[in-house]
């Protein structure tokens, strides 16, 4: 049985291995899927390497079973003009000996999947893992704010009309964009069984003497949204009442702006870009070596990198957007592009050991039901009903 999997990710494609990679889509994602499916079709962007060039900060995503079907970016109004006719073409192509279909939305490639799939009388199901609004009304640009409307009221209606969606929060997707299919709950981030030795580690490292106070956010330097500049303004406001302040950021991309931006706010040299590394055991050990994590994004679905501070045991603030209210208790939350109430939020944190520890173990327990034993569950259950999708559909149980 043959799955399509079609999402806007770009991959990563290296010809002289003729191998794909991409940081957030590995051949162990690709494994969920073929637990239900012997073959599986990935539709996604993709960018081929040039000569040379760093693959060690991406993962492999190539692997037995697993096929890959690029098409060109329509994820702008020009790109749809010029390229919807091809994407369309192709996407046939990769649909015409398909099973089923599962649409990673928000994105234009999972919505193109699902308009050719109904025309091919093919079933299909939704993977929803973020607020459309939110992405394109911050994103920078105006033409952003123009679409999310449009592409809001696309999403809602397949969405809608999808007979299942896996939701990647508990309550605010399924608020924001509601089915009249199956709904399952299971976030897209999982964390490995961590070991109580973390949170012990942890509550020591809130004990001890520190020479410095560490803050960390992971983000790309390229998106809008990530709250970077926020991080920023909240260290300049206390570079003198907790002079040993830093603020540590992990993502790819030009940190000029972000660089003048610390300097021009006076804390230039407490301001560390860290660059990229790759994910798993090394992003785990970075997180170790800071004590307070946050997130101020102005949009978000349910950040991994906060779930992943939290398996570590550390404290974190962050923004009031998303699915971050699941995750974080009302005190931990600021209003986007609040810097003055992150502050505050920092500095009582480094008087008060006591609500230190407490968000600790709060954090460490929480992240807990994000373990993979404990998804693998839920997870199951979507493939399960993904594939009686499929047998309904080959009994013509299934109206296209």
């Amino acid at each position: 049985m043959k799955l399509i999997f079609a999402h806007d990710t770009i991959l990563q494609y290296d010809k002289a291995s003729d191998q794909y990679y991409s940081a957030a889509f590995s051949y162990s994602l690709w494994s969920r899927y073929l637990t239900m499916f012997n073959q599986m079709t990935v539709v996604s962007r993709m960018r081929e390497m040039e000569e040379g060039e760093r693959r060690q900060i991406q993962a492999l995503s190539s692997g037995p079973h697993v096929s890959f079907a690029p098409v060109p970016s329509i994820s702008s109004p020009l790109a749809m003009i010029k390229y919807r006719s091809t994407a369309i073409m192709l996407m046939k192509k990769a649909l015409a000996d398909a099973d089923i279909v599962i649409a990673r939305l928000p994105s234009e490639v999972g919505a193109l999947a699902i308009h050719v799939a109904k025309k091919l009388g093919k079933p299909w199901a939704v993977e929803l893992v973020g607020h459309v609004w939110d992405s394109f009304w911050h994103c920078g640009n105006w033409k952003g704010k123009v679409y999310a409307p449009v592409m809001t009221w696309r999403i809602k209606s397949l969405v809608r009309q999808a007979p299942i969606v896996l939701y990647v929060t508990e309550q605010f997707l399924q608020e924001k964009y509601p089915t009249s299919g199956k709904m399952i709950s299971c976030s897209d981030v999982e964390i490995p069984d961590v070991s109580s030795e973390v949170l012990y580690r942890r509550l020591y490292r809130a004990t001890e003497k520190r020479s410095s106070y560490v803050i960390g956010l992971i983000g790309s330097m390229r998106s809008k949204y990530k709250g970077i500049d926020t991080a920023i303004r909240a260290v300049a406001r206390l570079k003198d009442r907790v002079p040993a302040i830093k603020l540590r950021i992990l993502g790819d991309g030009n940190t000029t702006p972000w660089r003048r931006l610390a300097e021009q706010l006076g804390v230039g040299e407490k301001v560390e870009f860290c660059g990229e590394i790759p994910g798993g055991q090394p992003v785990f050990d970075w997180l170790d070596n800071i004590d307070v994590y946050i997130q101020p994004s102005k949009t978000e679905g349910l950040p991994r990198s906060l779930i992943e501070a939290m398996s570590r045991g550390l404290p974190c603030f962050a923004s009031h957007v998303g699915g971050i209210p699941e995750l974080l208790p009302e005190s931990c939350l600021i209003e986007a592009g609040d810097d003055d109430h992150l502050a505050q939020l920092f500095f009582t944190l480094y008087q008060d050991v006591n609500w230190e520890e407490t968000l600790v173990k709060q954090n460490f327990h929480k992240a807990s039901t994000y373990e993979k034993s404990v998804l693998d569950v839920r997870r199951k259950e979507f493939l399960e009903e993904v594939y009686r999708l499929v047998k309904r559909s080959s009994a013509g149980g299934l109206q296209p």
